[in-house]
């Protein structure tokens, strides 16, 4: 892995480290529209990465958060095909 990849890696997985309570609906539309991109990257460490940082914030919404139906079915959606069509087991 070359330093770009470790940089990306390491940003991804700090920022599910960040506790976004306040933010909801713009941290979920960041991990549609910016996370779930790198859980098609050829680098497995960058897709583990990504997985677990999208799982992550995801699962600190709120119960009663106001998040878009739609967004959230696209997120799982690419969690789903990853689950089943990753060629990591890690990552599955």
């Amino acid at each position: 892995m070359n330093n770009e990849e470790k940089e990306i890696s390491n940003a991804i997985q700090t920022l599910s480290t960040f506790k976004f309570s306040s933010y909801d609906i713009e941290i979920t539309n960041f991990v549609k529209d910016n996370v779930l991109d790198y859980l098609d990257n050829k680098n497995k460490n960058i897709r583990k990465a990504a997985a677990k940082a999208g799982c992550l914030l995801c699962a600190k919404k709120g119960k009663y958060s106001l998040i878009s139906k739609t967004v959230m079915y696209k997120i799982l959606e690419k969690f789903m095909s990853v689950a089943v069509s990753d060629s990591e087991d890690e990552i599955r």
